[in-house]
């Protein structure tokens, strides 16, 4: 499966919700708004399980982008929360403790069409 990472531009982030959970950015942003960010990584992970259960890889990336090693094509920070994955068609927001899914328009429409890839 192709995901994607996104991480806040802090130039853009007028209401200062990089680093926020999602519960404080609803509140102060109103919304998870995908124009504050920006694509830092683009790569392979393996396949969801049978049940159509993702998070099990999301919890597999956080470790990998907060490890020493990052793969190649990487160019981001450590990942982190308020930090959103997309996965397929779906969108993750990375809260305080696990991922909540928000819609993923906005953000599927930025995904680079050509960059490094990477299988995790």
């Amino acid at each position: 499966m192709t995901v994607a990472l996104f991480q806040i531009v802090h130039e853009k982030d007028k209401e200062r919700v990089s680093f926020e959970n999602y519960e404080n950015t609803i509140a102060w942003a109103g919304k998870i708004d995908p124009d504050i960010y920006d694509p830092v990584w683009t790569g392979e992970v393996k396949d969801p399980n049978e049940a159509g259960e993702v998070f099990a890889d999301l919890e597999e990336l956080y470790y990998i982008l907060n490890a020493g090693d990052k793969p190649e094509g990487y160019r981001g920070r450590s990942m982190s929360v308020s930090d959103v994955v997309v996965a397929g068609d779906k969108a993750y927001f990375t809260d305080s403790i696990g991922f909540r899914e928000i819609a993923p328009e906005g953000f599927i429409e930025k995904v680079p069409a050509a960059v490094d890839r990477c299988t995790v």
